[in-house]
């Protein structure tokens, strides 16, 4: 789950085209992250959808998954 902002809590669907599964195997549930991402062209204001650019693990921020 990830949410818009901090006063924001409404989840947001993530996608990451390009990537897989295995991409992000360290990424636990309750890790930490920061993401950039744009608007999807599929969101509405009941429905957020972000088309990830990059997210990184907040514990291990050298390790990011980016959109190929």
């Amino acid at each position: 789950e990830v949410f818009a902002s901090l006063a924001d809590r409404r989840a947001v669907r993530l996608e990451f085209p390009g990537t897989s599964s295995q991409d992000f195997t360290r990424y636990q549930p309750d890790d930490d992250v920061y993401v950039v991402a744009t608007l999807s062209e599929n969101a509405s204001p009941d429905r957020l959808i972000l088309r990830g650019v990059s997210i990184r693990r907040l514990q291990e921020p050298n390790a990011p998954v980016s959109a190929r």
